[in-house]
C-alpha cells in the first residue's frame, strides 16, 4: 500500500427522490501507509439537511480527497464505494471529460 490510499465510502439519503428537504450523511475511511511503514487510519462524516444520494457520494469523495490532499503527499488513491452514480463517473465518465478537454460532448 506504499503511495497509495484507499478510501472507503458510503453515504444515505431519507427520501431519495422525493419531493421536499431529505437529510443525507455520509462517511468515509481513509487508509494511507505512513512514511515508517504504519498504516494509518482517518475517519470522518459528512452530512446536509436536504441531498440526494449522489450529491452525497460526490461530497463524501471530494471530503476524503481534501484529507488526503492535506497530507502533502502525491498518492495513487483507490476509491471504494457502492455508489453506482460515483463509480461511473471515475471508471467511465472522466476518460471521456478528460479526451475532450472537459467539455461537453457538444461542445
Amino acid at each position: 500500500m506504499s503511495g497509495v490510499a484507499v478510501l472507503h465510502l458510503d453515504e444515505s439519503c431519507l427520501g431519495n427522490g422525493r419531493e421536499g428537504e431529505n437529510p443525507g450523511g455520509g462517511g468515509g475511511l481513509v487508509e494511507a501507509r505512513s512514511a515508517g511503514g504504519r498504516i494509518q487510519r482517518r475517519d470522518f462524516y459528512i452530512s446536509s439537511p436536504a441531498t440526494t444520494n449522489n450529491r452525497m457520494a460526490l461530497s463524501g469523495a471530494i471530503a476524503g480527497l481534501q484529507l488526503l490532499a492535506k497530507k502533502g503527499a502525491r498518492l495513487r488513491v483507490l476509491l471504494v464505494s457502492d455508489s453506482e452514480y460515483l463509480v461511473k463517473g471515475m471508471r467511465e465518465w472522466v476518460p471521456g471529460w478528460v479526451a475532450r478537454g472537459w467539455k461537453r460532448k457538444t461542445g
